[in-house]
């Protein structure tokens, strides 16, 4: 078999030949989702802190000072009413936090345990605020928003039909002390 050779007669480099490229083939109609992610910079994340802050201040002078907080702060005020009940006094001060919590971001090694100790502390504390509403009506307007508000009344209602009554106030020490123990 002859080599093939150029001009000069050197042989012909063996040069392989690019595969072909493969199609990928969608079907219609379907789109690829890119996922956005934003990257906020310190700089903004202390401007989300202060509205916090502000909004923190805000609800407490309306809850805690019993003041007129405009048409927001007290639609804010029944809304949290409704929502949590008594546990919306806790509000003005988990905006706080959340606001240092913001502000200290760079120096906080981990942020997803505060999360979830925040997360269950507000289920405690609207399950332990909803009582016992057996006597009462589980879905009782005046009665849930003086107590656990709708999402208390939901917790309480759920744990009452698995757990029990008393399973259901066991249930609400064990979310806080589990709460607190993520934050400390």
């Amino acid at each position: 078999m002859a080599i093939p050779r150029t001009a000069k007669g050197r042989r012909a480099s063996a040069r392989k030949r690019p595969a072909p490229k493969r199609r990928t083939y969608r079907r219609r109609g379907t789109r690829r989702r890119r996922r956005v992610r934003f990257q906020l910079h310190q700089r903004h994340l202390d401007v989300l802190g202060l509205a916090l802050a502000a909004l923190g201040v805000l609800l407490g002078f309306v809850l805690y000072g019993h003041l007129h907080g405009g048409s927001v702060g007290d639609s804010l005020a029944k809304a949290l009413a409704w929502l949590i009940g008594e546990a919306r006094l806790g509000v003005p001060v988990a905006l706080a936090g959340s606001a240092v919590l913001l502000w200290l971001r760079p120096v906080l090694p981990g942020r997803r345990t505060i999360r979830s100790g925040a997360v269950l502390l507000l289920a405690a504390s609207a399950l332990a605020l909803a009582g016992d509403a057996r006597g009462r009506g589980f879905w009782s307007a005046t009665y849930f928003r003086a107590h656990g508000g709708v999402l208390g009344q939901a917790e309480l209602w759920a744990a009452s039909r698995l757990i029990g009554t008393t399973g259901a106030h066991i249930l609400a020490v064990f979310l806080l002390l589990a709460g607190v123990i993520l934050l400390s």
